[in-house]
């Protein structure tokens, strides 16, 4: 991913092990993991002629589905 993108952006993505501790001491019945809809939103995005969807084509073949998801994170505050 560094090929395609700049350092500001390397520093916004992490993974389940990252976030989970920043949260779940904040948050009651936490659960965080992988969304199933990654697929499926990433496609629909990608088969439309938005430029952008154009750039993020590169971004995901250059991924090979090793590091890129949605996570999804819920709980009560505490």
């Amino acid at each position: 991913m560094k090929l395609l993108w700049d350092n500001d952006a390397l520093q916004m993505w992490h993974s389940i092990d990252w976030w989970k501790p920043k949260f779940e001491a904040h948050l009651e019945n936490f659960n965080i993991s992988e969304m199933d809809c990654f697929s499926c939103a990433w496609n629909d995005w990608l088969t439309c002629d938005n430029p952008y969807a154009a750039e993020d084509r590169l971004m995901l073949e250059a991924d090979r589905g090793r590091f890129m998801n949605l996570i999804k994170l819920t709980g009560t505050i505490r």
